[in-house]
C-alpha cells in the first residue's frame, strides 16, 4: 500500500492489456492478479451452485403442489335435502319410489 492507496485498486483503474502483460513481470502483481480470477473464480462457482439449488428447489416445490403431495386437494359435496312438505316422511328424497303410484299400464312399459 503505497500513498493510501491498496494495489487492487490501483490495478483495477488500468484498462489496456498491454499494460496489464507488462505490470504482470511484477511478482507482487501477478500474485495480485492471480488472487483476483481465483476470488472471481470462486464467486461464480457459489453463484453457479445457490443458483442450481434453487432450481432444484423450484421444481421439488412445483412437484410437491401438482402433485398434491403438500397441498391436499379437499373437495365438499352439498347434499340438499330438500323442502319436506308438512305430513310427508323425512326420508321421501331416498325412499321416493316406495311414494310413487303405480298403475298396471306403468308397470307394463316399464317391463318393455
Amino acid at each position: 500500500m503505497a500513498f493510501g492507496i491498496k494495489l487492487e485498486a490501483m490495478l483495477s483503474l488500468i484498462d489496456s492489456n498491454s499494460e496489464k502483460q507488462r505490470l504482470k513481470q511484477i511478482p507482487i502483481v501477478n500474485d495480485c492478479y492471480q488472487n483476483q480470477a481465483k476470488y472471481n473464480f470462486e464467486k461464480q462457482r457459489r453463484y453457479l451452485y445457490l443458483s442450481s439449488l434453487l432450481i432444484i428447489l423450484g421444481i421439488c416445490v412445483f412437484y410437491a403442489g401438482f402433485s398434491k403431495e403438500l397441498f391436499k386437494e379437499v373437495k365438499y359435496e352439498y347434499k340438499s335435502r330438500g323442502v319436506v312438505l308438512e305430513g310427508e316422511p323425512v326420508d321421501i328424497y331416498w325412499d321416493w319410489r316406495s311414494f310413487v303410484k303405480r298403475s298396471p299400464q306403468n308397470i307394463q312399459e316399464q317391463k318393455n
